[in-house]
């Protein structure tokens, strides 16, 4: 299946996937579906699932047709070279050239309208169980038909064609993986035990990754058990900690400075001293 759409499975046995090209106008079996695509786009298609293609015309105006979904008659009641009333069963409805309609139960697209009726009428149409707007990278549109249920996903749309994936159960009924998985959210220690049995059984085993994911998890809980003051507090003490030792690194750094600047300048003073008296000194030198 594609990447934004739902994984299947079946509630017995296994799901049964199949994909085909399918070109504009045309019907493509898929699995055990016939499958006509009436337009499409590089982004999207329209398709009717479980499709029989017919012409009705002045001279054989009814048609009785046989799909999975059932047995039908389909026939004109008037038509123009712009729209037709069709009736299937007890049903009828006034459909345009290039329409989807459902009446009684099928889905009715009419491709080309020549002439009218009663007189020359010539009108190709196509009948089916479902009518399906596909998006591109949309989840799969799913339906029963024949005591079957059937997902249809649009792989790769074009203008003049489309890929169709069609997914199905022979026994059971289609699930999402996803959907597959029970989770009972009022026993948590069941819930663990299970997925902890799934992870035995499917993962190998690291011991040392085990150990240091185990000692990382540890740390995790301490931190998930301390309350938001605990936190604001070591949060606090940290800040503290750290203001105090900037004050003291400036505090012994202008101590330092102002010892040099009176060394200096004491020694700048005695020597200008010594140069004031230079005869006493030599004098003292003499003795």
């Amino acid at each position: 299946m594609g990447v934004v759409s739902a994984a299947y499975g079946c509630t017995e046995g296994e799901v049964t996937s199949e994909k085909d090209f399918i070109n504009l106008g045309e019907i493509e079996p898929i699995s055990k579906l016939k499958i006509v695509l009436i337009s499409g786009t590089d982004t999207a298609a329209d398709i009717i699932v479980d499709a029989k293609k017919l012409t009705l015309t002045n001279l054989a105006p009814s048609k009785e047709i046989e799909i999975l979904k059932g047995e039908y008659n389909v026939s004109i009641i008037n038509s123009t070279e712009e729209f037709a009333w069709i009736k299937v069963g007890g049903g009828k409805e006034e459909i345009n050239l290039k329409e989807v309609k459902k009446t009684g139960g099928l889905e009715i697209y009419i491709s080309s309208l020549d002439g009218s009726y009663p007189g020359t009428a010539n009108i190709d149409l196509f009948v089916g169980a479902e009518y399906f707007f596909l998006y591109r990278n949309e989840m799969s549109k799913k339906a029963t038909i024949g005591g079957i249920e059937y997902a249809v996903e649009l792989i790769s749309p074009f203008s003049s064609g489309a890929m169709i994936e069609v997914s199905y159960c022979e026994n059971g009924t289609l699930v999402k993986v996803n959907d597959s998985i029970e989770v009972n959210t009022n026993n948590s220690d069941s819930t663990n035990t299970s997925i902890q049995n799934d992870s035995s059984e499917n993962t190998p085993q690291n011991t040392s990754s085990n150990d240091s994911l185990n000692t990382n998890e540890g740390n995790d809980s301490i931190i998930e058990n301390m309350t938001g003051d605990d936190l604001e507090d070591k949060t606090l003490n940290t800040s503290t900690k750290n203001i105090s030792i900037v004050i003291s690194a400036i505090t012994i750094l202008v101590i330092i400075v102002i010892l040099i600047f009176f060394y200096r300048r004491t020694k700048a003073y005695d020597k200008g001293i010594k140069s004031q008296n230079p005869t006493e000194s030599v004098d003292k030198s003499e003795f």
